[in-house]
């Protein structure tokens, strides 16, 4: 390496006589090796510490060169060498000096004045990281928390997080490898009183995964413990009782009332307490009984396991605002929770696994059976507002002035493993305003007139016909040149795949335009008796079907367009008053589809059943019938504009009937449809198709849906290999058979308003010559 140094000289020189030093010097130094060895390590105090083990600098040549130093500078010139060797051992002597001073004393000692630990209220109060993506600040979200809190006085609550603090001190000394810096932080929770609070439990071992990305620049290991930790001081501080009322959440105000005239209240909900106290309001509040716990784990993909336990304490609020507590529900939560990042924003679903409500006390008289459908109506609502929050999306809080790539995120046991890669962005860090007009100059203001003709000069020796773009930075400006063949790069990748998008959407309308010219040709032609060109004649027969039937069908009329995007969420119940054998066959009905839930019908009004249901996303709604006792009649109506399908059912076989059952299977079932070609046999396939996810490939659970003479026959198998490597099915049940009478446009609460798609008449059922309905001959498929 070569170095050059060039200064001014001033002094005097006593060499027999007095000589002024005067003039300029450069030093061009050759072979310049610079090694330095040092080493991480823990101070006392937890800080990073650097410590200097060994420094050495080489020069091989020094040229010393004095210009305009009058008699003196001659002097030393002639004398050059001597000097120059002398100064050599004395700039490798003194960089290794300033080196090691700058890392003992400067450096050290701001690594020792870091904060190896803070409280949360200063944490509060900084909020950098909402700054950073435009949160609210601590105050706000403050305000915010003690909305939901009961008896928690602002004092008292600033007061708690002032006491609770988190230590950043290091564990251990850093560990470097090649390339490699691991820190290893203990980041304990600890509240101080009188005595400081320490958490009861420690961090969870962590290990790096084996293959992290190579190209990342940061990795970071991120325990559990600091959640829990968390919850447990917060949890042991009483900060986690929380009132759900029309004061804290006003949307839930006319939910919250035990009688209505119109929309959804609590008295759908429990019919008893509009009985007992009508006219009324209801107040929640939650207790926990215990921290909540938070637990990374690695199966599944990778989720968050959240487990909440504790009391609801229902009290029925009267108009004059006494209140009396009615009645006392012990909770049980267990929710996953997957995550996942996207463009630097973490996106997650939720899923809830459990959610159990047992009552503990009161006077409202509660069934199990209304007690599990409050449960299920409960979740529902709670898993939508997790998930519509998640679906949104949370920002990273990542520095304007770092482009930030998230590689990688990988939930395992008890920790989660990020790795980034980042680059600092100098536009953002140094520019303060950017003003680009075409043919046009705007200078900046800055602080020198020294500067201001530097920026002049430079603007000057731009053509007039490129365009310029001036960034005003005080003793700085940065010019963007643009020829004028060129054009600026503000065109996104997104814009990119926009106009992609609406080439391929061409391109399909010009497709289905031919097919629409070649359908109207041939029914052209067959409507007047004329041989058909040799062009048609291979298609003809398919193209004259689709005219018949109308040609191209509208996205919009397609109930079913997006049923494939995710998992069909579907919804049991009976008529009234169901009889003991019609509840088992609903119970084994719910098996046969995944992700499937019951009701109980109780005194619910359809109308009632519906709305909740299409306020929880539901996609399927099943309704059972029976006659004297026997499973007769199902109705499958789609979510939330139909269509609905009736069946009648007939020899209903339960599970325990079928012999040798074998055991239930939870896996997605394949489909397999026979003899379903027709065109209402294709629209029963894809009623009842959608009613099931999409399988894995690996399943060995098969339903299978068979139509002889417009009876579909129902069937559930479970296929295994033996020891010969023979495929042998296994019947699990139940079986039935089903025949369709009606497909209404609409839902089932409208179903006397809507219109019939198709309907089985009487004289269709009695023709003797009639083909069948929901299957084609073979020469005709």
């Amino acid at each position: 390496m070569i170095s050059r140094l060039i200064g001014s000289l001033s002094g005097e020189i006593n060499v027999v006589i007095p000589m002024q030093l005067e003039g300029e010097a450069e030093i061009l130094a050759y072979g310049v090796d610079f090694r330095l060895e040092s080493a991480l390590k823990r101070s006392e105090t937890g800080a990073a510490r650097v410590s200097t083990i060994s420094c050495r600098t080489t020069i091989q040549f020094i040229n010393i060169e004095i210009y305009n130093g009058g008699i003196t500078g001659i002097a030393l010139n002639l004398f050059k060498q001597g000097i120059s060797e002398q100064i050599r051992s004395l700039i490798q002597a003194l960089i290794c000096k300033k080196v090691t001073q700058f890392i003992n004393e400067d450096f050290n000692e701001k690594l020792l004045q870091t904060q190896t630990k803070t409280s949360l209220l200063n944490a509060v109060r900084i909020n950098t990281f909402g700054a950073l993506v435009g949160l609210p600040n601590g105050q706000e979200l403050i305000e915010t928390f003690r909305a939901f809190n009961i008896g928690i006085s602002y004092p008292f609550f600033e007061e708690v997080i002032s006491r609770t603090s988190t230590n950043f001190r290091l564990s251990e000394d850093p560990s470097c490898y090649e390339d490699t810096v691991e820190i290893s932080n203990i980041g304990e929770v600890s509240v101080t009183a009188t005595e400081t609070k320490r958490t009861p439990f420690s961090a969870a071992p962590m290990s790096w995964p084996n293959k992290p990305v190579n190209d990342a620049m940061i990795h970071l290991l991120i325990s559990d413990y600091i959640a829990n930790a968390l919850l447990y001081h917060a949890f042991s501080e009483h900060l986690l009782q929380f009132v759900v009322d029309d004061k804290t959440i006003s949307s839930l105000g006319p939910l919250l009332r035990t009688s209505c005239t119109t929309g959804v209240c609590f008295a759908d909900v429990i019919p008893q307490i509009s009985e007992q106290y009508p006219n009324s309001k209801v107040q929640l509040i939650f207790t926990p009984t215990r921290a909540p716990v938070v637990l990374f784990q690695e199966k599944l993909g990778g989720v968050l396991m959240i487990n909440v336990n504790g009391l609801v304490f229902l009290y029925i609020k009267a108009d004059n605002e006494t209140s009396r507590q009615a009645a006392t529900f012990a909770l049980d939560i267990v929710a996953n929770v997957h995550l996942h990042i996207e463009n630097n924003t973490l996106l997650g679903k939720t899923s809830m696994d459990s959610f159990q409500l047992e009552k503990k006390y009161g006077d409202i008289d509660i069934s199990d059976d209304e007690l599990s459908d409050i449960a299920l109506l409960s979740s529902e609502m709670l898993q939508r507002s997790i998930n519509n929050f998640l679906s949104t999306g949370f920002p990273i809080p990542i520095p304007k002035v770092l482009r930030m790539n998230i590689t990688e995120l990988q939930i395992l046991d008890r920790n989660v493993f990020i790795s980034a890669k980042f680059d600092l962005d100098r536009r953002r860090s140094t520019v303060e305003y950017i003003k680009c007009k075409r043919n046009h100059v705007q200078v900046s203001p800055s602080n020198s007139s020294k500067q201001k003709s530097v920026d002049n000069r430079l603007i000057s020796s731009v053509h007039e016909s490129d365009e310029v773009c001036t960034i005003g930075v005080p003793e700085l400006l940065i010019r963007a040149t643009i020829a004028s063949y060129g054009r600026p790069h503000f065109r996104t990748y997104i814009s990119s795949r926009l106009r992609l998008e609406y080439v391929y959407r061409k391109s399909l309308e010009e497709k289905q335009r031919s097919i629409n010219k070649k359908r109207q040709a041939v029914k052209k032609y067959i409507d007047e008796d004329k041989p058909l060109p040799t062009h048609l004649r291979k298609h003809a027969i398919k193209l004259q079907q689709d005219a018949e039937w109308g040609g191209e069908i509208s996205p919009i009329d397609d109930e079913y367009r997006y049923a494939g995007a995710v998992d069909p969420k579907v919804v049991l119940t009976t008529s009234r008053e169901p009889s003991a054998k019609l509840k088992i066959f609903l119970k084994e009905m719910r098996l046969m589809f995944p992700n499937a839930q019951r009701i109980n019908r109780g005194h619910y009004d359809i109308k009632k059943l519906m709305q909740a249901c299409k306020a929880n996303d539901i996609t399927d709604f099943i309704l059972l019938h029976e006659t004297r006792g026997n499973p007769d009649g199902m109705i499958v109506c789609h979510l939330p504009f139909g269509p609905t399908a009736y069946f009648t059912l007939a020899n209903v076989v339960m599970r325990h009937d079928v012999p040798d059952c074998g055991t239930m299977s939870e896996e997605y079932p394949h489909l397999i449809f026979d003899g379903l070609n027709s065109p209402l046999g294709r629209r029963l396939t894809t009623i009842l198709k959608h009613l099931f996810p999409v399988p894995k490939i690996d399943s060995r659970r098969i339903i299978t849906f068979s139509n002889t003479q417009d009876f579909i026959s129902f069937r559930h198998h479970t296929y295994s290999k033996d020891e010969h490597g023979e495929i042998v099915l296994k019947e699990i049940g139940p079986r039935f058979e089903m025949r369709p009478y009606l497909i209404k446009m609409g839902t089932i609460d409208n179903a006397d308003a809507e219109k019939a798609e198709w309907a089985l008449r009487s004289y269709t059922n009695s023709a003797r010559k009639r083909p069948p309905m929901l299957s084609l001959p073979i020469d005709d498929e």
